[in-house]
This record gives structure tokens, sequence and C-alpha cells, in this order.
């Protein structure tokens, strides 16, 4: 299927996963007509980040994007009235036809699409526990709708969703999925996972000691706070 959309990345990564974002960037490059990595707590841009087909971007005055640094390119990119725009992250390996298999959904419909997502339960009151996951390595036989995708794999039309990325609240840059979906919920925008085989992208290592999902376990109220203003706008 030709896609009659440029295709545009972002990613944010941060020193410890210097090990890491070249795999993830390796395997990603020559997908996209511009990819930019943002490059957090960076003092100079990394011989790995330096290479063709890669827009590395250290942040102005050592500024910390968090995650929600891989939507940093809707602010820098000059033309996106024609563009998909697609979040992926610096601890997994992509297959060479995501791009072009994320699109090819968003051509079919308006909505947000991605690969992993996650339902939450009745009765819901832990962001860890009452929720259902479609992981990344999980095979999907049909697509399904969540209430909210995971930025670690996820394309949109960037004319269908209206918003700063630079203004993206402090307190919630590294609860990017949950902000996120009450973006896409305010903008009624759906959210979607695809169907795809067991293992169609691989991560390359979970639970680092700094990860969101370590965070966690330390702490979800954050989390908390933004599901349950999420559930309150789906039942407007």
């Amino acid at each position: 299927m030709a896609i009659k959309y440029r295709l545009v990345a972002g990613m944010a990564t941060m020193p410890t996963r210097s090990h890491t974002a070249p795999l993830a960037i390796r395997s990603l490059v020559g997908q996209f007509d511009k990819f930019y990595l943002i490059l957090n707590g960076f003092q100079k841009v990394p011989d790995w980040a330096d290479i063709s087909g890669v827009t590395p971007i250290l942040p102005k005055d050592n500024r910390d994007y968090g995650a929600a640094g891989k939507l940093l390119g809707l602010s820098l990119e000059e033309d996106l009235d024609n563009a998909i725009y697609f979040c992926v992250d610096d601890d997994i390996e992509y297959p060479k036809n995501f791009a072009h298999r994320l699109a090819g959904f968003l051509v079919k419909k308006n909505c947000m699409i991605g690969v992993r997502g996650s339902v939450m339960k009745p009765d819901f009151k832990s962001w860890r526990i009452d929720r259902e996951n479609f992981e990344v390595n999980r095979r999907l036989l049909t697509k399904k709708k969540v209430d909210v995708i995971a930025t670690c794999g996820c394309a949109f039309i960037s004319s269908a969703l209206t918003f700063d990325p630079e203004i993206w609240p402090e307190e919630y840059k590294n609860c990017v999925d949950l902000f996120f979906a009450k973006l896409a919920q305010s903008q009624d925008l759906e959210t979607w996972i695809i169907s795809r085989r067991k293992r169609w992208l691989k991560p390359i290592e979970r639970g680092q000691d700094d990860s969101i999902y370590r965070g966690l376990l330390r702490d979800e109220s954050k989390h908390v706070k933004l599901a349950f203003e999420l559930l309150a706008m789906k039942e407007k």
C-alpha cells in the first residue's frame, strides 16, 4: 500500500540507555522521513546518535523532558500538515515494516494506533493491578480497542491531534501514556492496537532501575489520578 503521508518519529533517551538506544535506533533507521532523537541528560551528542537518518536534539538549558520528549518533534517539525507522527522507545527492537504497518492502518481509519495498550477493569483502583495489559511481544489475532495506548510504539495523523508538547506538565513527563490518552479522549480519537504475531516487537531490556515501571512500584499516585480523570471523561 502506498503511503501518501510523511512519516515522522520521535524518541527520547538518556545516558543510562546508551547500551539499548543504539540497537533500537538501528532497527528504525530508514523507516521515516524524519527521526528526532531527544537526548535528555547528555552534554554532547554521542557517536551512536550522530548517524544518517537521525536528527539528534540536545534540549536547551539542560532541560529534561523525560519520556514526554518523544513528542517534541511535533514542535520541531515544520511540515506536519500531511504527516503521521510515531512515538518509539529506546529499549525495543522494532521490525523493518513497523512504520509502514502502522501507517497503513491510519490511512484506513482516523484514530491512534499502536502495539501495546491496556483496558481498565471494572471497579478500577490501581494502575498496576486493575487493568488488562497487551504487551508488545504478545500475539494478537485481531486488532483491539483499548483505553490507554502505550507510546512505546504508536502513531497518529498529526493534524488529528492538537497540543503543544513544549507545555507538557512537568509532573506528568513520565506519565506519558495516560496523559496522552486524556488528550486523545478530549479530541475524540479512538485508540487501537494492531494484530500481530508473537514477538513482532522485541524488548531489549525491561524493568531497569530508572524505568517508569520501577517508579510505579514505588508510587503510582500520579498514574491513578490520571486514570480516574480519563474514566470520568469516558463516562460523559
